[in-house]
């Protein structure tokens, strides 16, 4: 419980009533204002409204209490109708006290009571707020925002909620490059949260849509800061957050700020449009692919004209990713739309654009498949044809055909990244490794790093495969078709069966000599391992090679930390699993961002999420990861080298040679393979880009001029 004392001025009224003190109680949950109070004729006692008058901040409270000495009221508990609004015990306040006559206010049980009004104004002498705190935005307008608390010290937060920052995106717009939004009327509301994009998960959200509300007016952001600048705030860093979901599933509202905001920073979580909507490509240029990262792009774009309003710096710009995020974080590095003064340094979390399953090589096929599903026909289309139907179709049913067709057609795979033929705009054209063989990337200081079991979510969506076709306890499949079908799953041919012959001899040589059927829960622990290499960990540590050749500032890690919660199954049942999603994909946002799914942290999980905090937060305000519970130095990633690595644990430490030491990490296989492991890494390396150069013990790419 905080309490704080705040300073004012109080003239006695004709009658002698007079304030002695105003206290502002506020815990974590709710707000208590608390009034002592001296005087024959004692107020009654509620909150009635707060208004606002432009350039200063002033507000009105009319306190109104039947009781004769020391009152309190929980703001909002008496009349329901009235907004509440919240005081910052962070802030300090001069307050002046103003008596009216006012008569027969309200009635209750049959009597009458004739009172006098007590209204106070309070004149912020440091802005700050509130529940509906109101700015005024050049060129946008006012917008009205609220506030919450920190997870660990109570400290105030201001937040804007759904903030638009682009154009809606159905009925013309529907596929096309975002267009910034305009002036708004009136008082924008950011106190509650805006649309999600359309996705799957929320079909059933979008099917019960109002019609005054439109479900694809979704480019929204949500924006936190500790402070609201005025001439004499120093303006902080701000961390721009593009979230996970494969690019087909995601949204902000997942990803608040209790934990990040302890330190001295702005948050800023950008929506985009996801799936189908978001990438799909008939290489034309009305449907050309890839405007869910234009989405993201000008949310930069906005953030970097707009965020000094909020108390942010907008040229001290840290934008990070996890997963889906990550790769887009990648990608922006290298993206001719992006410009290079929209942010500074980058944050790489469990994602590259170095990994196949990122992008769609030949994403007609999704765009026909899914024309032929909406329209129930098998009769070839035109462009033209089909570009008329998925425009003009509604949202509803748009997203149920798209629906169908994942059950239908599952290996048909689309709402990914595409190389854009055609298009107004296009941000991709050509593959990362193309890009960076022509120097075309931009190099900033860099975090990246992965999870201990990331492979596990692919795990789990392999045993849900296999448990449909009854092959889990098939030990023909285990032998002669898993690692191949392992590789299928990760878009990677190989056509010679090195590959396949490779990693059967690391991973599961004492399962293949083994005389026992062998059933899916054995060959799990090898299964996460391959994944996770394939997926996540490898194209994550070759995005940081990249960026360590040109920049020296650029640090690695791993998340090995295990704690009492688990995104494992992301709180759908995982009782049925024969393995264990150990350190999982996406565990690392736990320690970043409250998850709604989970109680709070214990003690222990509490320490390491203040350690990754101040990572993260560190590095964004002075370009280098530190914290007072990290008890190493955290060195920089060599040149042409797998490490040096932090582990991030309960007593972290430092490694050096990240492919040799966590290739196996899942299976921790005791038997040697015939080939060394840095060859391996190779030789996926060259299967999935066969454009990367390969020299001596490091990746080659041309030097920047």
């Amino acid at each position: 419980m905080r309490s704080r004392h705040y300073h004012y001025t109080s003239p006695l009224n004709e009658q002698g009533t007079k304030i002695e003190k105003l206290v502002v109680e506020r815990p974590v949950d709710k707000l208590i204002i608390k009034l002592t109070i001296i005087g024959i004729n004692g107020p009654y006692l509620h909150i009635n409204s707060i208004s606002y008058i432009p350039i200063h901040t002033y507000v009105f409270l009319d306190f109104v209490s039947k009781e004769y000495k020391i009152t309190s009221i929980e703001a909002g508990s008496i009349f329901d109708h009235f907004k509440y609004y919240k005081l910052s015990p962070h802030r300090e306040y001069k307050a002046s006290f103003i008596v009216q006559d006012t008569q027969d206010i309200f009635h209750r049980e049959h009597h009458s009571l004739n009172m006098k009004l007590l209204l106070i104004l309070l004149y912020l002498m440091v802005p700050g707020l509130v529940y509906g705190i109101r700015l005024i935005i050049p060129e946008l307008g006012a917008i009205e925002g609220s506030t919450t608390v920190s997870a660990w010290t109570n400290r105030s937060i201001h937040q804007f909620l759904g903030v638009k920052f682009g154009q809606t995106t159905s009925g013309t717009r529907r596929f096309m490059p975002p267009e910034p939004t305009g002036p708004w009327q009136g008082v924008y509301d950011a106190t509650t949260e805006g649309v999600e994009c359309p996705h799957l998960r929320n079909l059933p959200m979008i099917i019960n849509t109002p019609p005054n509300v439109d479900a694809e007016d979704c480019l929204l952001l949500n924006l936190y800061t500790p402070i609201i600048l005025d001439k004499n705030t120093k303006v902080l860093p701000v961390m721009v957050f593009f979230h996970g979901g494969g690019f087909y599933e995601g949204s902000a509202r997942l990803y608040p700020p209790n934990y990040l905001l302890e330190h001295d920073v702005v948050l800023v979580v950008v929506q985009y449009r996801l799936g189908p909507l978001g990438f799909m490509s008939l290489d034309t240029d009305g449907i050309s692919g890839n405007v869910g990262l234009m989405d993201q792009v000008i949310g930069l774009k906005w953030v970097h004209k707009y965020i000094r309003n909020f108390g942010g710096d907008n040229t001290r710009v840290t934008i990070f990713g996890q997963s889906a995020g990550g790769c887009s974080v990648s990608l922006h590095l290298i993206s001719p739309m992006v410009d290079s003064n929209l942010f500074q340094q980058a944050i790489i979390m469990s994602g590259s654009s170095h990994a196949n399953w990122a992008f769609d090589t030949n994403p007609t096929v999704y765009a026909k498949s899914l024309y032929s599903v909406l329209r129930n026909t098998t009769v070839k289309a035109s462009n033209p044809e089909m570009e008329d139907v998925f425009k003009n179709v509604s949202i509803i049913e748009f997203m149920k055909a798209v629906y169908r067709q994942s059950k239908m057609y599952p290996e048909i795979r689309g709402g990914r990244v595409v190389f854009q033929k055609a298009g107004l705009i296009k941000y991709l054209t050509e593959s990362p490794e193309n890009m960076i063989n022509k120097g075309n990337y931009r190099t900033v200081p860099m975090m990246a790093g992965v999870v201990k079991n990331d492979g596990a979510f692919f795990t789990a969506v392999l045993y849900n495969k296999m448990e449909i076709k009854n092959l889990l306890r098939d030990d023909y499949f285990m032998r002669n078709n898993l690692t191949h079908s392992l590789f299928e799953s990760a878009g990677i041919r190989d056509t010679t069966n090195i590959l396949i012959d490779t990693f059967n001899n690391i991973y599961f040589k004492e399962l293949f000599d083994m005389e026992e059927k062998i059933t899916f829960a054995d060959v799990a622990p090898g299964i996460t391992d391959i994944l996770g290499n394939m997926l996540f960990k490898l194209p994550t540590m070759k995005q940081a090679k990249i960026n360590a050749r040109y920049e020296n500032r650029t640090y690695f890690y791993t998340l090995d930390y295990r704690g009492e919660h688990t995104r494992f199954g992301h709180g759908a049942d995982t009782t049925k699993y024969t393995f264990d999603g150990g350190v999982h994909h996406s565990n690392d946002l736990l320690y970043l961002f409250p998850y709604h799914y989970t109680s709070p942290l214990n003690e222990q999980d509490t320490k390491i999420a203040k350690l990754v905090v101040g990572l993260w937060t560190s590095f964004a305000i002075n370009g280098k990861p530190t914290s007072s519970l990290l008890n190493v130095e955290w060195p920089i990633l060599k040149k042409s080298r797998n490490g040096p690595y932090l582990h991030i644990n309960s007593i972290p430490y430092i490694s050096q040679d990240f492919i040799n030491e966590e290739y196996k990490i899942t299976s921790r296989a005791t038997t040697p393979s015939t080939i060394p492991e840095e060859r391996v890494h190779r030789l996926i390396v060259k299967e999935q880009n066969p454009t990367v150069m390969s020299s001596g013990n490091q990746d080659t790419y041309p030097e920047r001029s």
